[in-house]
């Protein structure tokens, strides 16, 4: 199995945990099948038919339909780890310049 292969091996089993999650999935496509196409798991009982037809699905979706799924799959994660406050926010705050004092 090369490198690629082991990789996307991988991505697609973190997919099929989160899509036990339900609308508390953190993936966002994942999220969005969730909510959006509740019949996959009947209409697609095999996980790589299913994972295929999650990624067409989410690829459908427009930008501006995306942004609700990512913001919403970034809260579910900051709630699974127990963080209050985006990842955004934290690493914003790190990358501000320092001052001088004096």
């Amino acid at each position: 199995m090369s490198l690629l292969r082991a990789a996307i091996a991988i991505i697609a089993e973190k997919w099929r945990e989160d899509e036990a999650r339900g609308d508390k999935a953190t993936i966002s496509p994942v999220l969005y099948a969730n909510t959006m196409h509740p019949h996959l798991k009947t209409e697609f009982p095999d996980w790589n038919d299913r994972h295929k037809q999650i990624q067409r699905l989410w690829r459908k979706v427009p930008g501006e339909g995306r942004k609700s799924y990512l913001s919403k799959a970034r809260e579910n994660r900051d709630k699974k780890t127990g963080n209050k406050s985006s990842s955004r926010s934290r690493s914003s705050s790190l990358n501000k310049p320092k001052t001088a004092v004096g």
